[in-house]
């Protein structure tokens, strides 16, 4: 604020300075009043700056503008002056207020200056007032001079920077000529519209608010998308309203300029966020949006003004118009199906933004069709509508996105903490589903003298599918249920249920009980192994599906059966073998031989068979290192006499 102020007071001085001047060439120099009509020609000839040449039949146009601004492809004014006697010829200056174009100034078919380079715009400044020095020269046949001014229409600019046509248009000697009118100009209109640097740090603010929220909720990729909504609103505000204090040429050369188009992201990135924020992942929506924005980025690169007109602006209109048939579309379904009023609201809020985007951009097409299929056009000054306050300017946009941009970040903090509230109540039921699953596959021992059971059970996740029971102290099952989590931790307790209630202690009648229970009731399958260990050393085993077990480093051969749930009548025969003193039977699940690494290589059946003569710990450790992907689970069963 102290900057503004100074800035006003700076303003204030140079316009008393600028009246005080104004007084002083009336009383000790000269001042011609050029104000008043002018004639316009919208043919293009250079005979026309010649001091002879006939405009009697030219249209006629009246400087200084005001409230509305001349837009012409390319036309010729011309006004006829005569200097006092008592001038000195060598010390006159011409000043023309703010013509909206770039222009060549003649005087007496001379040119004596220009606002940039007429055919290439990069050195093209923000409209304004400008004085111009006539050389002693041009003004050598007497006291009459010939004004000429050939303008092409070419510039295209934000309305922030379409400063009002108040004039001077004078003729005065250079000491007391008003130089500094368009300063003063672009100084004012930086005091009105210094609001916009307050928006913008807010915008900036809220998008990086929404940044840090999604750097903790990666997977929420509207809040990224929100951020770059809010920053590329904040990075055009501060473009908009530093530049009119730089002495700098933000043209290109067909007159556009380029932080205007990037500005603009603000767009697409919108849409992108709307498709977000409503779920949408659609491939063909995204292409749909990029490809027909992308047409506004070609225009820029074509140095064609034409290319903006006609693919430029009709890229923005179809990326805004995409994003409110998208929020339509979603709406009404929501009505369809049942929504809640906080879900019914955000799409209120998208709806009215997207509608206002489309709106702005349909208007600035229609303006700009109308300019460039008439070769001479009216137009009133496009001010922005604002909320005045004091020498202030609020625009109404502006408010209307601070108030959509505090709503969408409220409501997406509110998604936020409901999604954790969920997974925290989730985190909790699964940790209950945890302990019940522990609860069920209570460690439990082999009660056969000279028998030394070791077991060890890793789940990928909080629950997980793998189980093992022990059934009287002789029968060692071994199960893994297809999938992983809580669905696969449910068909366990109906696995561990059975086995509890099961009178069978023979493997493959035991393996049928168990098939006949799932068959049916489930959507997946069950691999099981099942082994009857005796005092004598004999061991009896079945499976279903499941890798076989190693004795003493080497795969015990045998017959499986199915994967149990697959077939009500499945037969798993049984097959035998003697664990002599000091051997070592191992089984385990697919986890271990399925574990993967980096590389995607798999731990495989060698790797496994080359340390199943370990303990149980570290068969699981050395699967787990690897690369767990699944649920491991290892039992040993040692014979000491």
């Amino acid at each position: 604020m102290r900057l503004i102020g100074l800035i006003l007071l700076a303003s204030s001085t140079l316009f008393a300075q600028q009246r005080s001047d104004l007084h002083a060439a009336q009383s000790t120099g000269f001042l011609i009043d050029l104000s008043g009509e002018w004639r316009m020609s919208s043919d293009d000839k250079a005979e026309y700056a010649a001091p002879g040449y006939n405009d009697d039949g030219w249209a006629t146009l009246v400087l200084p503008r005001g409230e509305t601004y001349f837009h012409g492809k390319q036309y010729w004014l011309r006004r006829h002056a005569r200097l006092p006697e008592t001038s000195d010829r060598s010390q006159v200056s011409l000043t023309l207020g703010t013509l909206q174009d770039v222009y060549e100034v003649y005087v007496n078919g001379k040119l004596i200056g220009a606002t940039g380079n007429f055919y290439s715009f990069e050195d093209a400044q923000i409209p304004r007032a400008r004085t111009f020095d006539i050389p002693a020269e041009v003004l050598t046949s007497g006291d009459s001079l010939q004004i000429a001014l050939h303008v092409r229409g070419i510039l295209f600019y934000h309305p922030d920077w379409r400063l009002l046509d108040t004039g001077p248009y004078l003729l005065t000697d250079r000491t007391h000529a008003p130089r500094e009118a368009g300063r003063q100009q672009l100084e004012q209109r930086f005091v009105r519209h210094s609001s916009d640097l307050v928006f913008a740090a807010i915008f900036a603010v809220i998008g990086l608010l929404s940044l840090l929220a999604w750097f903790t909720e990666r997977e929420r990729m509207e809040l990224l998308w929100f951020f770059l909504v809010s920053f590329a609103g904040a990075f055009a505000s501060f473009y908009l309203c530093l530049e009119l204090l730089a002495d700098s040429h933000p043209f290109n050369s067909i007159g556009v300029v380029p932080e205007f188009v990037f500005g603009n992201f603000k767009v697409p990135f919108f849409v992108e966020f709307v498709f977000a924020a409503l779920g949408y992942k659609s491939w063909k929506l995204r292409t749909a949006l990029w490809v027909g924005w992308s047409g506004a980025l070609v225009a820029l690169q074509t140095s064609s003004l034409n290319a903006i007109w006609v693919i430029g602006f009709p890229a923005y209109v179809w990326v805004s118009c995409l994003g409110l048939v998208v929020i339509l579309w979603d709406w009404r379904r929501t009505i369809r199906i049942g929504a809640s009023s906080e879900q019914h609201f955000m799409r209120l809020v998208l709806f009215l933004s997207s509608a206002s985007l489309c709106a702005k951009w349909i208007q600035l097409l229609l303006i700009n069709v109308i300019a460039f299929s008439h070769s001479i056009t009216t137009f009133g000054v496009q001010d922005i509508p604002h909320i005045p306050i004091g020498p202030y300017h609020l625009k109404v946009d502006d408010v209307f996105w601070l108030f959509v941009s505090v709503t969408i970040l409220a409501l997406l903090f509110r998604r936020l903490a409901a999604d954790r509230r969920e997974r925290q109540r989730l985190s909790g039921e699964l940790e209950a589903a945890r302990m019940i699953q522990q609860l069920l596959l209570k460690k439990s021992e082999l009660q056969e003298p000279g028998l030394q059971m070791e077991s060890v059970y890793m789940p990928a996740q909080e629950v997980g599918g793998d189980f093992y029971f022990v059934l009287d102290g002789r029968v060692v099952v071994l199960g893994d249920v297809s999938g992983k989590g809580l669905k696969a931790a449910m068909v366990v307790s109906i696995m561990i249920g059975v086995l509890r209630n099961t009178n069978e202690r023979q493997p493959g009648a035991v393996l049928q009980a168990l098939n006949r229970a799932v068959t049916g009731y489930i959507d997946g399958f069950v691999t099981c192994g099942c082994a009857r260990f005796d005092a004598d050393g004999r061991v009896t085993i079945a499976g279903g599906g499941h890798p076989a077990p190693y004795v003493d480093g080497k795969e015990v051969p045998m017959e499986s059966g199915l994967p149990l749930g697959l077939d009500t009548e499945a037969i798993y025969p049984e097959s035998g073998l003697t664990l002599a003193s000091g051997s070592s039977m191992t089984m385990v699940s697919d986890g271990v031989v399925e574990a993967e690494n980096a590389q995607r290589e798999l731990f495989g059946f060698d790797r496994t068979c080359e340390i199943s003569g370990k303990s149980a710990q570290e068969i699981a450790d050395a699967a787990k290192a690897w690369g767990q992907n699944d649920d491991i689970t290892v039992v040993t069963v040692r014979r000491n006499a």
